[in-house]
């Protein structure tokens, strides 16, 4: 019986230290600077709902109206040598919408070098298993796999893309 309590006093001492884990995470150093997630902040820019943004050193790299969604999280992020021998970090982030119609959200690619950043348009995710991202010598991969939905019945097909220099094409 004493080792229940000792667990549960372990647990609500914890607990602020894996809050404050989630709400700050660690900073994503880029050869361009340090990349920031900002949800709901002042980014001197002029917009009447709710916004969500990257930035990239001093840099937004994305921005938009995100009113009801959760705050963009960080799902993959990759060093990679470019050909010229420069370094580029590509960071996979994944908006959250709010509510129960989509267990994720669409997936934007941003790569950073010393010398400019690209944006990927988003790329639609609704849900499923989650997705796997993976390097390999283009750029990165991006598997939805497949399996039943989560409503429903039926099958979905694991869906394959690729990210290279800005953009996501689907492959066959």
């Amino acid at each position: 019986m004493f080792k229940n309590y000792k667990f549960m006093i372990l647990l609500l001492t914890s607990y602020p230290l894996i809050s404050n884990a989630a709400d700050n995470p660690s900073p994503i150093l880029t050869p361009k600077g340090e990349l920031k997630i900002h949800h709901n902040e002042a980014l001197q820019v002029k917009q009447s709902d709710e916004v969500c943004a990257v930035t990239v050193g001093d840099e937004i790299a994305f921005i938009d109206k995100c009113s009801g969604e959760y705050s963009p999280t960080i799902i993959g992020r990759f060093k990679k040598i470019l050909p010229n021998k420069e370094e580029s970090m590509i960071v996979v982030i994944q908006r959250q919408p709010g509510g129960n119609a989509c267990n994720g959200g669409p997936l934007i690619v941003i790569e950073a070098t010393k010398n400019y950043t690209t944006t990927s348009l988003p790329l639609d995710f609704c849900g499923g298993a989650d997705p796997v991202i993976t390097p390999n010598a283009k750029g990165i991969m991006i598997t939805f796999p497949g399996g039943a939905p989560n409503r429903g019945s039926g099958y979905i097909p694991t869906e394959k893309y690729q990210y290279q220099g800005g953009f996501i094409s689907k492959l066959r």
